[in-house]
């Protein structure tokens, strides 16, 4: 079975001359106790959270949300730092705790929504059966409780363990972590482990999608439409035939997907459109990927079937893929170990389904092991009067989460997160 970096042990005691005193762990009967004692404050938690409107661009509500967490962090006995992320409307509140351990863990989640400044007023925090409602319930202020409670499981029972907790709450995740996106990068690569609480439920992630937007610009020439329609080259028609060729070039089987979104031509009905512009998401694991589908775009390009028009093509690239490593891999198997102890089986899923989030940014130096997905299960996040977290997932939640801390850092020795490094228990 798994315990942590065993073959590192020597490594990190060679260099001190007096033995380190290990505290005990807590037991699974103490963690599950604690976990389901946690219930009820973690629903008071969160019912603060989600009656906080804090879409992405509402700096007031956001404003409002970190004065929130803050003080919860603050409560838990965390030092607390508010630092501004522009051009994001509101700031990244990092909490740190110090413990007595070697290992080191960075706990993310965003407290944005995708939701117009508002919506509140008339969709209000609700528990009804099994469904947490409002607006975020689960994307991804269900997360945000489950590391707030998590956390307070561990300080209650006393576990050190660990070298740093680090506690990172974004405002900006829905578009794009603009803002944060370095300081989660930075703070990754000073952590052996990272644990990211977007929904998940019952799965654990160790892999999603890089995002990529194409732009594609097509220039004709104008003509009158009724009048003489043969002296335009119109950009409308071109800008269609190339989507109708290139809308079957996705390959699922290796993670990329390419599809057209957004178009635009024109100004008048009666004219003929001398430009055209169209926008594509692409979902991908490899650059390369992405580069070939630019070649052939580029091929198109060279010989317009409308006589008369260009056709120009430019590639933004938003969040990079996260990839499964060997490590991320044995953490995500003690979130499974943990899952079968309390009865809530854990499935690691190393594929993407096209989604993506900020663990990808926390992977990208390579130092860290990301596992993302600690949040609720839930359905309808991004939907008006939809959204909905799962309640039972609760305890759980926290059970996994805490105990997949715990496990990780029993014993001596640094992680130092090296990708090819061993789990041992």
């Amino acid at each position: 079975m798994r315990n942590i970096f065993l073959a590192m042990t020597t490594l990190a005691v060679a260099g001190s001359c007096a033995p380190v005193a290990w505290a005990k762990a807590p037991s699974v009967a103490q963690l599950k106790a604690a976990s389901q004692a946690e219930e009820p404050v973690f629903l008071q938690r969160l019912e603060q959270l989600v009656d906080i409107d804090s879409g992405s661009d509402n700096a007031q509500g956001l404003a409002a949300a970190a004065d929130c967490l803050a003080g919860k962090l603050t409560s838990l006995g965390l030092r607390v730092s508010r630092i501004a992320a522009p051009p994001s409307a509101g700031d990244v509140v990092v909490g740190t705790l110090k413990g007595k351990g070697r290992r080191s863990f960075l706990l993310i989640a965003h407290y944005d929504t995708v939701y117009p400044a508002g919506t509140g007023r008339n969709w209000k925090y609700k528990v009804e059966g099994n469904r947490i409602h409002g607006p975020g319930a689960l994307d991804a202020k269900s997360g945000i409780a489950v590391i707030l409670s998590s956390v307070a499981v561990l300080k209650r029972l006393g576990f050190d363990d660990f070298s740093t907790i680090t506690v990172l709450f974004n405002p900006d995740e829905e578009t794009g972590s603009a803002g944060s996106r370095d300081l989660i990068a930075r703070l990754a690569s000073q952590h052996d482990f990272t644990l990211s609480a977007e929904p998940g439920g019952t799965q654990r992630l160790l892999a999603t999608s890089g995002i990529a937007r194409l732009t594609m610009t097509v220039t004709g020439a104008a003509s009158h439409a009724g009048v003489a329609p043969e002296q335009g080259s119109n950009a409308l028609v071109e800008a269609s035939n190339v989507i109708a060729r290139t809308r079957d070039w996705s390959l699922p089987a290796r993670g990329l997907k390419f599809n057209w979104t957004l178009s635009h031509s024109g100004q008048k009905a009666n004219v003929i459109p001398d430009q055209a512009e169209a926008s594509a998401d692409i979902r991908y694991l490899k650059k390369a990927d992405v580069d070939a589908l630019l070649v052939r775009l580029g091929t198109l390009a060279a010989s317009p079937s409308v006589p008369g028009t260009q056709v120009a093509f430019a590639v933004a690239y938003s969040r990079p893929p996260l990839l499964p490593t060997p490590l991320s891999r044995q953490f995500a198997e003690l979130a499974r170990d943990a899952g079968d102890e309390i009865g809530y089986p854990v499935e690691i899923v190393d594929q993407p389904f096209g989604g993506a989030s900020d663990a990808a940014y926390a992977a990208s130096s390579g130092k860290s092991a990301v596992v993302e997905s600690f949040g609720l299960a839930g359905q309808g996040n991004h939907a008006v009067f939809k959204e909905y977290a799962e309640r039972d997932g609760i305890v759980p939640g926290i059970y996994v989460m805490s105990r997949s801390i715990v496990q990780a850092g029993a014993g001596p020795g640094p992680a130092t997160a090296p990708q090819h490094g061993k789990l041992e228990r």
